[in-house]
């Protein structure tokens, strides 16, 4: 009985490492803009469109609170500290 138990506990474990590295295989990419424009928000719209046809990558789209050099860094440092793949600034 109790080997049974070891037994179904480690398949119970390969299970959710398995689901977990096929989560972590999907790529993100983020677009850190330079501050609100209308040119920016048609972007955002052709991102939005790519993501329906990328299914395989997550992409996100930052604007920054102000256009500042010194904020647009911060926040490729914390999309960095996040894990993303890819930034395109």
């Amino acid at each position: 009985m109790k080997r049974m138990m070891i037994t179904g506990l480690a398949a119970a474990m390969a299970l959710s490492v398995s689901a977990a590295a096929m989560a972590q295989d999907k790529k993100t990419i983020a677009f850190v803009v330079n501050g609100p424009s209308d040119f920016w928000k048609i972007m955002e719209a052709a991102v939005a469109k790519a993501q329906t046809t990328m299914p395989d990558f997550e992409l996100q789209f930052v604007y920054p609170e102000r256009a500042d050099a010194a904020v647009q860094r911060r926040m490729m440092d914390d999309l960095v500290a996040a894990g993303v793949d890819a930034i395109a600034v």
